[in-house]
């Protein structure tokens, strides 16, 4: 015995080791879950999340109204505690615990708790829908009532809960199915005039997706003016057979099997407690059920709980999915465009680097071609042909603006061909006028030949033979074969005065690399794009963390059913 003991107590602490990791896991579910997590999602994961570490297990006794709740609960109280009648009655939910003492208390809308004498007329006026007049309560309605009782066949580590019968409105309709979808086990109850109806499978289909077919136990309140024994047992043997099957037949919309058929009790609500040895109305088999759930494992209840919770996560990652598939695709898009524009700037990018390198080419290759022009201009001066005071000016500028207007006509035909490349444009001829002026320099409303020539004219001067004088020296040359040495040296001097000054232009027009090299880039820039900005992983990841979240959830139910 003591060994069964120590393994008694060694379950319960790994049962609640199981459901405070639990908690620990939904806590963190919900903490990560996103802010546009729908209501009814959040608020059922939140509701299974506090019944993980609730304390008390509770059972919930429900139905449509008119069932009986009340009515069957006063016979477990052993005496009439709770107002019941023919219409819809019970207005605040009441939770029942047994305690050594009978005591009512309410508890108002404001959360100020009155003690309440334990009698049916008193309670009535505090949770009872409608006043003695048949008016509806509302300012005066209470949130809740407690009842302790001694007679109740309870541990004292549950707790049973009179709900508002379903059917009557809206409200009362989703404050019984919340406290209901928070229960360890559900007693639903319908008339036996009635059967197990198609709104009676609704409600209890609602409770098994939330919680789980296993809460659910069938009570069937067997409805007749008073309870005898002949009748009683006409019921269990002809009635109750045909409640069961139409409870089977009902299985595949309420959630439940056969094994809540072959469960089902039946009890005479208003008689139970008459009973003899004989008969005692299901009072026998009622209170057998309550005596086998007060000799269960509370922790191993509890344990039960990790069903719900799956379900809220289940609930929850069916969003979950949707979303992340979603916030993927949206991503993966933002990605795309976003890699589509950086593509887009970077070519733009790499043609304005190109139009810049076009420039500085045309400049380079404008210096060769400058010192080439001058090379062949000084050739044409020899000292076998010298003529004093002959004039090369004319000739030296006329070679260097060839020179330049060439490159210039150059680099526009290079710069147009950049515009082949769909994020340029084409240079049109107004910017291909303005690179010619900032080429020259040219001032306003000076044309760009006019300035070239009269840059060109400016640094080269006046390139003129020099007038060599008759001299004994230069005969002598002549008479010795020497040849002319100072027509040479003349020539010589002229020929590099006329690299000098070409060197002279290139250097004048380098000066205006800069402005042309930005008036290049200019010249083929696109039309600005709208910005697409990198894709904002934040919700994709989110929802990640949510669904992860999710998942270490389902593993610990799945670990403690």
């Amino acid at each position: 015995m003591a060994d069964s003991g120590v393994y008694a107590g060694r379950t319960k602490t790994a049962a609640q080791a199981t459901l405070d990791s639990a908690e620990k896991h939904g806590r963190a579910a919900l903490a990560a879950a996103p802010d546009d997590l729908p209501p009814e999602m959040r608020e059922r994961l939140e509701s299974a999340v506090a019944t993980i570490g609730r304390k008390e297990v509770e059972y919930v006794v429900a139905g449509l109204f008119n069932a009986g709740k009340s009515t069957l609960l006063n016979g477990l109280l052993r005496q009439v505690i709770l107002p019941h009648s023919d219409r819809p009655e019970t207005g605040a939910p009441a939770w029942l615990r047994r305690r050594k003492t009978l005591r009512a208390r309410v508890q108002t809308r404001g959360g100020v708790q009155e003690d309440l004498a334990p009698e049916p007329q008193e309670i009535a006026k505090r949770t009872s829908l409608y006043d003695e007049n048949g008016h509806h309560r509302s300012d005066s309605l209470a949130e809740k009532l407690e009842i302790d009782s001694p007679k109740l066949p309870l541990d004292e580590r549950m707790s049973i809960i009179d709900l508002p019968g379903l059917r009557d409105s809206e409200a009362m309709n989703t404050l019984a199915l919340s406290i209901a979808y928070q229960a360890d086990v559900v007693i639903w109850m319908f008339r036996s005039d009635h059967t197990f109806s198609k709104e009676d499978a609704e409600a209890v289909s609602a409770i098994t997706a939330t919680c789980g077919a296993h809460v659910v136990q069938l009570v069937v309140n067997v409805i007749s003016e008073k309870p005898k024994a002949s009748s009683w047992r006409a019921f269990k043997k002809e009635r109750l057979p045909v409640h069961r099957l139409r409870i089977s037949e009902n299985a595949l919309d309420s959630g439940l099997d056969d094994s809540h058929a072959a469960n089902l009790l039946a009890v005479h609500a208003r008689g139970f407690r008459h009973g003899f040895w004989g008969v005692t109305y299901g009072g026998r088999e009622l209170r057998r059920f309550f005596r086998q759930a007060a000799k269960k494992d509370i922790g191993v209840m509890k344990t039960a709980r990790l069903v719900r919770l799956a379900r809220a996560a289940v609930f929850c990652r069916q969003w979950s999915d949707f979303e992340q598939s979603a916030a993927e695709s949206a991503f993966e898009t933002a990605r795309q465009l976003h890699a589509a524009y950086q593509e887009r700037m970077a070519r733009r990018a790499r043609l304005q680097q190109d139009a810049q390198r076009l420039v500085d080419q045309c400049f380079s290759n404008l210096k060769s071609a400058m010192g080439a022009a001058a090379t062949a201009q000084a050739a044409q001066i020899s000292a076998k042909g010298y003529k004093a005071d002959m004039s090369y000016t004319s000739d030296v500028v006329e070679a260097a603006c060839d020179a330049v207007t060439a490159h210039m006509h150059n680099l526009a035909f290079n710069l147009s061909s950049l515009a082949i490349d769909p994020e340029a444009r084409a240079p049109e001829e107004a910017d291909h006028q303005r690179i010619r002026e900032s080429f020259v320099g040219a001032s306003a409303g000076q044309s760009p030949e006019a300035a070239l020539r009269a840059l060109a004219a400016s640094e080269i001067g006046l390139i003129e033979t020099r007038k060599l004088g008759l001299s004994v020296g230069r005969a002598w040359n002549w008479i010795r074969g020497r040849g002319d040495t100072e027509a040479a040296s003349a020539v010589s001097e002229l020929q590099d005065k006329i690299r000098r000054r070409m060197g002279d232009v290139s250097v004048r027009l380098a000066k205006q690399q800069s402005a042309v090299k930005h008036l290049a880039q200019s010249s083929i820039e696109a039309p600005p794009i709208p910005v697409v900005p990198p894709p904002d992983p934040a919700r994709r990841d989110a929802l990640g963390v949510f669904a992860a979240r999710l998942n270490e959830l389902g593993a610990m139910a799945e670990l403690g059913r």
